[in-house]
């Protein structure tokens, strides 16, 4: 039965359609080749094209080749969000954002970095109805991120509610945890496929898989 859902999985992602998140991989920015790191949710906003900061710990980064950890997965830059003084978060604006019933399918890349901490946490999506703020949540790590090996988790979700961002929040376990993210995609899932995931129980479809 496991693989037959993931044979199902696979065939739904493969039938989605464009990529809703504005700018999921990092790329247009204002850094102009620059590594800027600890950045207050306004100066990473700044930076940003699409893309907003809001978590309580203002620290985020935007790395480029040469900077900690490995190299970005896509493109020349990744993101990077800790949980030291608080919980570092942004926002994607969506094209068209969800609407609340569909499925979709999301895929992202993630590890810890271990340069200064050792520590775990967790990641979760969320789609909001606002940038500043996290949204419902339609997944969690759940604190099952390797460390210093980039490595991708894809899956499938019906939308709770509708909304036109979709959060990304690094949030506190038991010690300090600095992840690095990249390559953030999110697509509608057509119909019928809709009602085949409904079948399945879309949260069981779940994936990761290793660079």
């Amino acid at each position: 039965m496991r693989l037959f859902a993931l044979s199902i999985f696979s065939a739904l992602v493969a039938a989605g359609s464009a990529n809703l998140i504005l700018n999921g991989d990092f790329e247009t920015n204002s850094a102009a080749g620059a590594t800027f790191y600890n950045r207050s949710n306004a100066d990473w906003t700044a930076l940003m094209s699409n893309a907003t900061g809001y978590g309580s710990g203002a620290e985020l980064d935007l790395m480029t080749f040469g900077a900690f950890g490995s190299a970005p997965q896509s493109g020349s830059y990744k993101a990077g969000m800790a949980t030291g003084r608080g919980t570092d978060a942004f926002t994607f604006t969506l094209n068209g954002g969800v609407v609340a019933g569909q499925a979709y399918s999301f895929s992202f890349w993630a590890y810890r970095d271990q340069t200064f901490v050792s520590g775990n946490g967790s990641l979760n999506l969320g789609i909001s109805s606002v940038n500043n703020a996290a949204g419902t949540t339609v997944f969690s790590t759940g604190g099952g991120v390797p460390s210093n090996t980039w490595t991708q988790f894809t899956g499938l979700f019906i939308a709770p509610a509708s909304g036109g961002f979709l959060s990304v929040e690094a949030v506190p376990g038991s010690s300090t945890v600095w992840y690095h993210v990249d390559n953030f995609s999110l697509e509608v899932v057509p119909e019928p496929a809709t009602l085949a995931v409904l079948g399945l129980g879309a949260a069981a479809l779940v994936r990761r898989r290793k660079a």
